[in-house]
C-alpha cells in the first residue's frame, strides 16, 4: 500500500498533464496515510521496547538510519535542479546552498515563503521525524487513553482548521506550518490506536483481501482536489476509511508477495526525489524543445521509477546496511 500511496502523490503533482484537478485530486490525503501507517509500524516494532529509556538512543539512531540517506540525497538533487534554474528564478547561490543544506537535515528553511522548496517531499519527512522523536521520547509513559485523548485532540483541531480552509492539504509551507503539527498528531496518534486494536486481534486474520489497494486508489480519485464537498470528504476518508484499510491489509495475505515487497521498498526513494527528478526532466524537455503533455509525463514518472530503483539498489539500501551495522540497535546488527 506505501507503493500506491507513494506513486498516488506524484500523480497528484502531475495533475496538471492529466486534465487538471480531477486527475488524482485527493493524492495529497496519501501523506495522512504514510503518517497514520508510521504510526502503527512504529508501535508495533519498537512500542515494547521503548517502555525502557534505555533503548531511546539507538531507537533515534534507528530511525535517522532509516530515513536521512535519501532525504539527503533528495536535497542534493533539489540542489541541481534550483543551480541550473537559478536565472529563471533570480535565487541566490547562497540561498540555495543554505536551503539545501537545512532541507537535507530534513529541517524547513524557515526564512522563506516555502520552507521545503529545495525538496517539496521534505515537509512531509520533517514532520515524520518530529513524530518519531517524540514517540521515543515518550513511549515509556504511552497509555491507550493517553494516546486517544492525543488522537481525539488532534482530529478536532484538524476538522477546525478543516473548517477554515476547505480541505487538509496544508502544512507545507511557512505559513500553514502549525497546522502540520496537528495533522502529524492526528493520524500518527490514529496510527499508534490502530496499532493496538491489531494485536488484540481485530481484523487480523482475513485471508487476500484484494480490495484493500483499489479502495485506496478511489478515494484519491473520487473529488477533484477544491471540490465544494472535500471540507466533508477529507475527514471521511482520513478518519473513517483509512483506519480500516490499515487494520484490514495488516490482517491480510498479500496476493503478490514479491510485487509487495519491491513496491514497499521503492515507495520511500521515489517519493523522497519523485518531485526534484520529473523538474529536472521537465526543464530538459523544455530546454530541447519537447512538448509537455500527458504521454512525456507518463514517460518521465516511468523514468523518475527506474532512478528511484536505481538509488535504491545501489545507494539507499548499502548504504542503510553500512551505518546499520556500525551504529544501528541489536535488532539490526544481529
Amino acid at each position: 500500500m506505501r507503493g500506491v500511496a507513494a506513486l498516488s502523490v506524484a500523480l497528484f503533482h502531475l495533475q496538471h498533464f492529466y486534465g487538471g484537478q480531477s486527475f488524482f485530486g485527493h493524492g495529497y490525503l496519501a501523506v495522512d496515510f504514510f503518517f497514520m501507517l508510521s504510526g502503527f509500524v512504529l508501535m508495533h516494532a519498537y512500542g515494547e521496547r521503548l517502555a525502557s529509556r534505555d533503548t531511546l538512543a539507538p531507537y533515534l539512531r534507528d530511525r535517522a538510519i532509516r530515513l536521512y540517506p535519501m532525504l539527503i540525497i533528495g536535497a542534493v538533487i533539489g540542489f541541481g535542479f534550483a543551480y541550473i534554474t537559478r536565472e529563471q528564478t533570480s535565487l541566490s547561490l547562497a540561498f540555495i546552498i543554505a536551503a539545501s543544506a537545512v532541507n537535507a537535515a530534513g529541517l524547513p528553511a524557515i526564512w522563506s515563503k516555502n520552507p521545503f522548496w529545495i525538496n517539496g517531499p521534505t515537509w512531509s519527512l520533517f514532520f515524520e521525524v518530529v513524530a518519531s522523536v517524540l514517540f521515543g521520547l515518550l513511549a515509556y509513559s504511552i497509555t491507550t487513553r493517553r494516546i486517544i485523548l492525543v488522537a481525539g485532540l488532534s482530529a478536532f483541531l484538524m476538522l477546525v482548521l478543516n473548517h477554515h480552509v476547505g480541505l487538509f492539504g496544508f502544512g507545507w509551507t511557512r505559513k500553514t506550518m502549525a497546522a502540520g503539527f496537528v495533522r502529524v498528531c492526528a493520524s500518527f496518534a490514529i496510527g499508534l490506536i490502530l496499532q493496538r486494536l491489531h494485536s488484540a486481534g481485530m481484523l487480523a486474520n482475513g485471508g487476500k483481501r484484494w480490495w484493500v489497494a483499489p479502495v485506496l486508489v478511489a478515494s484519491f480519485l473520487f473529488l477533484p482536489t477544491y471540490s465544494e464537498h472535500s471540507v466533508f470528504y477529507d475527514p471521511a476518508v482520513v478518519f473513517g476509511l483509512y483506519p480500516l484499510l490499515i487494520l484490514a491489509s495488516a490482517g491480510s495475505q498479500d496476493l503478490y508477495p514479491s510485487i509487495s515487497k519491491l513496491s514497499g521498498a521503492l515507495s520511500y526513494p521515489f517519493y523522497v526525489v519523485h518531485i526534484p527528478l520529473l523538474s529536472l526532466i521537465e526543464h530538459y524537455l523544455v530546454t530541447f524543445g519537447v512538448k509537455l503533455n500527458g504521454w512525456t509525463a507518463s514517460s518521465s514518472l516511468i523514468a523518475s521509477l527506474a532512478i528511484s530503483w536505481v538509488l535504491l539498489r545501489y545507494y539507499d539500501e548499502p548504504v542503510r546496511t553500512y551505518l546499520r551495522r556500525r551504529f544501528g540497535s541489536r535488532r539490526h546488527r544481529g
